[in-house]
């Protein structure tokens, strides 16, 4: 497999960056890791016309730590994100997930920030950062904006990026919160996927992805859980009774739900 003809350029700064990716005279695309661009382009199912490659912009790279904020840039890789001190300490499921992330060349070259504009409805991040409330910072022509993660997917490999890059990722992590992140695997690929957190504060706060078009919140599992009486069954059945998940060659709309079901129980058992 070739890839097809295409121009790289690469910016050094934000604004090279975006003055590139927001020329409507040209289609292009954003290039971080590539580990799944890249793999479009030779099946042929993607073909930019220029390539911005911003791993050497500067600022994006940068992770860092102010009080219960988790900030860290969209070119900052997997493996980094597993290895760091900051990651580790405050938020350590996220680490754990970015070690397990596919496969060692895919944690090496691919970003956090690649992944989630990627829109991919199995994405390992994109589940336990939407049930953290996490945001991102996208900057465009017309500014900075934020985005919730649960809201930077229309759909399946469809971000609502506007001739925008992703600048970084944010998360607010709370004092005396509970983790588990659970995952079905097949072919380095999450099947489904489920994260639960609970925090004094908030409660229960429940998120399912691969089971979907998109990684979202169940509010009505949170609910049931957050009511303080609810037995581990009222919780899967409100869970199975949410889920409508396409049949493929990863199983049947009733396998998946069985999978999500198991994973949820799973999570509390770990947490509760």
């Amino acid at each position: 497999m070739y890839l097809p003809d295409f121009e790289l350029r690469r910016p050094r700064t934000v604004e090279e960056a975006v003055a590139l990716i927001g020329d409507d005279a040209r289609d292009s695309a954003v290039y971080m890791g590539g580990t799944e661009l890249l793999l479009l382009m030779k099946l042929g199912l993607a073909a930019p016309e220029v390539l911005v490659d911003c791993k050497g912009v500067a600022g994006l790279k940068g992770l860092g730590v102010s009080g219960p904020r988790l900030s860290i840039g969209a070119a900052v890789t997997h493996a980094a994100v597993e290895a760091a001190e900051e990651v580790n300490d405050l938020f350590p499921e996220l680490a754990s997930v970015a070690g397990a992330l596919a496969n060692v060349r895919v944690r090496t070259a691919g970003t956090l920030g690649g992944n989630l504009c990627f829109a991919d409805p199995h994405s390992d991040p994109a589940t336990l950062l939407t049930a953290i409330d996490a945001s991102v910072r996208l900057v465009g022509r017309h500014g900075v904006r934020t985005v919730a993660v649960a809201d930077l997917a229309r759909g399946p490999y469809d971000a609502v990026l506007d001739g925008e890059l992703l600048l970084a990722v944010d998360a607010e992590v709370p004092d005396g919160l509970r983790v588990a992140y659970e995952r079905i695997v097949l072919r380095e690929r999450p099947v489904v996927t489920v994260a639960a957190l609970h925090d004094p504060q908030h409660g229960w706060r429940i998120a399912v992805g691969g089971a979907g078009q998109l990684a979202r919140r169940i509010g009505e599992v949170e609910d049931v859980m957050n009511t303080g009486t609810a037995e581990l069954g009222d919780a899967q059945a409100a869970l199975r009774g949410q889920l409508r998940p396409a049949e493929d060659l990863d199983g049947s709309e009733e396998y998946k739900q069985q999978l999500a079901s198991v994973l949820l129980g799973r999570a509390l058992a770990r947490i509760r």
